[in-house]
């Protein structure tokens, strides 16, 4: 592919892009930090600044580019946008994904550069289980400590505190403090007591900070790949990953660009670093960027998240300004409830309406809670199953979703399932040439049409009746793509049972709406992906989407519970979800709402000052009743 005059690029895919961010994409003599508030277009920035270092060859083959989300859905949609943008072949140099799976696969492919005494073993299993207290408090006495030293050692936050509160010391622990000799015979415990070792996803990420501050050829090779970084969601970085980060690519020729927000900090409980923004400018001489538009929300929505932004940042807050021209202002609402049986009628008579008045899908609209959906959403998805309108908790089939390995298999059932899927065909063809070679695809593509002719005989023969014919049926297609070559491609799938955990996972969804839906593949198929269901998750599930009308269920004191010990960070919370919304925002309350069968009256005492921020925007309480 030819290469564009740097003078001569130009954005691609989008009529304009503010001053300020073709500043942030033409930077490349300095680090750069970039304030980017939501609806300011902070993947379109990457996707394009991507697209200018590959394609005027200021990021010339073999170098890469590096790209770190901190969810897996972000950094699919990352690399699909810079393939959309400068194609599959350029865009072959552009690595993205979290940083969970960066520290992972450093730790993976380079396990052996560690000091023995932090090595663990080849097969290590991820237990998600270590950061929480009651299996810490079992593993602190699996070690042997007294309930007293359990009681100093305050378990509850051992983990972060002091299991991987710093960077670990090449040649081990030392044991001045009850707190050191805890940590360094828990480490022991995990590494080389338990076969195979246990680790979580922050021992990870000190190890693989330690591989590379240890291995200075490593470090460099490393270097030498990736000329140039990019991270994305800068506020919610943790001391580990800031730690991993410097030691990486701190005085080098990697340019960085960091990007973020901070009013949409809502991760500080899972150990995001204070002021990491100044941290980053400081550690990395970073030029500093702030972008001023909304390509997201409607005027008055903008309007009212400034009004936020003030009481965050003060008075002197940068206004955003809206680039929603359709003419529609945007609306506000607060609806009060004397019960949550009311709210639940309301709310899906309102999501109804929408969906017929409003030629809205039913992805169009998401209802959001601070914590537990299924506590506040249980009895309107059994209302809105009621109307015929489908509503499913998001949680884990989120992640599900974004498997590399997920997608293949959804592509391969499709082909099976329906008569014609091309652009299925086509993603699974180009898969298989980017590995075997453009000259095989002739051979490749005759191979993969025999296959799905005899799973889908298969499939027509004998269909479903269990768990285990779709675990089976999804191994086939697993063997077809090869287990080392998913393994080679995709490097999460290296360690332990993942790529069997994540089969077993997605087998158990597809039979379930298979079960719901007829016995009909095709329409399981659509299920599983959510296409005909209206979302529900959590304010912190929601972080980088949008949709056209937001619904928060319970604007109470008992569901922002947080809101009296950090009023800053539930602040953010509240900011992140009211800035989801494209049209329209509406915020629920009910002065008595059903828990586990009894009406508890709810209070909004506490979180009075988030009322207060929308009466000042103007914005009068409805009572419902």
């Amino acid at each position: 592919m030819p290469r564009i005059n740097s003078s001569d690029w130009q954005p691609i895919g989008v009529n304009s892009l503010e001053p300020t961010a073709n500043d942030v994409i033409r930077e490349i003599e300095h680090n750069a930090i970039v304030t980017a508030g939501p609806g300011a277009g902070k993947t379109e920035l990457l996707a394009q600044k991507a697209s200018y270092l590959l394609q005027t060859g200021l990021c010339p083959s073999p170098k890469r580019i590096l790209a770190i989300s901190f969810k897996k859905d972000a950094a699919k949609n990352l690399k699909e946008r810079v393939e959309l943008r400068c194609g599959k072949e350029l865009a072959t140099r552009f690595d993205s994904m979290t940083f969970d799976a960066f520290s992972k696969s450093i730790l993976d492919r380079f396990r052996n550069g560690l000091p023995e005494i932090w090595r663990p073993s080849d097969n290590y299993e991820i237990d998600f289980t270590i950061n929480n207290a009651n299996p810490m408090l079992e593993l602190l006495r699996q070690i042997n400590l007294s309930e007293s030293e359990l009681q100093q050692l305050h378990y509850k936050s051992f983990e972060r505190h002091h299991l991987t509160g710093n960077v670990l010391p090449e040649t081990g622990l030392t044991e001045e403090t009850l707190q050191k000799q805890a940590s360094k015979k828990l480490w022991h415990y995990l590494l080389h007591e338990q076969q195979p070792s246990r680790l979580s996803f922050t021992m990870i990420g000190r190890l693989a900070e330690l591989i590379m501050r240890t291995n200075p050829k490593l470090l460099q090779a490393l270097r030498n790949s990736y000329a140039y970084v990019f991270l994305d969601e800068f506020q919610d970085t943790t001391d580990i990953q800031f730690d991993l980060t410097k030691t990486c690519f701190q005085n080098c020729t990697t340019l960085l660009t960091a990007v973020g927000d901070n009013k949409q900090r809502i991760m500080g409980w899972a150990g995001a670093l204070d002021d990491v923004f100044n941290h980053f400018q400081t550690n990395f001489q970073a030029r500093s960027f702030t972008l001023i538009r909304n390509y997201r929300s409607a005027p008055r929505l903008v309007a009212i998240q400034h009004t936020i932004t003030q009481v965050l940042e003060g008075t002197n807050a940068v206004r955003v300004e809206s680039m929603d021209t359709s003419g529609d202002e945007g609306e506000c609402r607060i609806l009060i409830y004397d019960n949550s049986v009311i709210e639940t009628q309301h709310i899906a008579t309102i999501i109804s309406d929408l969906l017929l008045n409003d030629d809205l899908a039913p992805r169009d609209i998401c209802l959001l809670t601070r914590q537990t959906p299924d506590r506040y959403t249980t009895n309107i998805m059994h209302e809105l199953s009621q109307r015929g309108i489908s509503a499913r908790i998001e949680s884990e089939l989120q992640d599900l979703l974004s498997e590399s390995f997920i997608l293949l298999v959804l592509d391969m059932l499709k082909l099976i399932s329906r008569t014609k899927s091309p652009h299925e065909w086509t993603s699974i063809i180009e898969f298989l040439v980017s590995i075997y070679g453009e000259d095989q695809a002739n051979s490749l593509a005759n191979t993969t049409n025999q296959f799905i002719k005899t799973m889908k005989l298969r499939y027509a023969t004998n269909g479903f009746n269990n768990e285990n014919d779709v675990v089976n049926f999804l191994t086939e297609i697993k063997h077809f793509f090869g287990n080392d070559v998913l393994t080679t491609e995709f490097r999460q799938y290296r360690q332990g049972n993942y790529l069997n955990d994540i089969l077993q996972k997605a087998s158990n969804s597809i039979y379930y709406y298979y079960q719901n839906t007829g016995h009909n593949l095709k329409n399981a198929l659509d299920a599983f992906e959510g296409k005909n269901s209206i979302p529900i998750m959590t304010m912190h599930k929601s972080k980088g989407l949008e949709f056209h009308t937001v619904i928060f269920i319970g604007l109470e004191d008992s569901a922002l519970w947080g809101y009296a010990n950090n009023a800053t960070e539930e602040t953010n919370g509240f900011f992140v979800a009211f800035s989801r919304a494209k049209k329209r925002i509406i915020f629920t309350a009910s002065i008595n709402r059903e828990i586990n069968g009894v009406y508890v009256r709810q209070n909004s005492q506490s979180i009075a000052p988030l009322y207060g921020i929308l009466d000042q925007a103007g914005i009068v309480r409805e009572n419902m009743n």
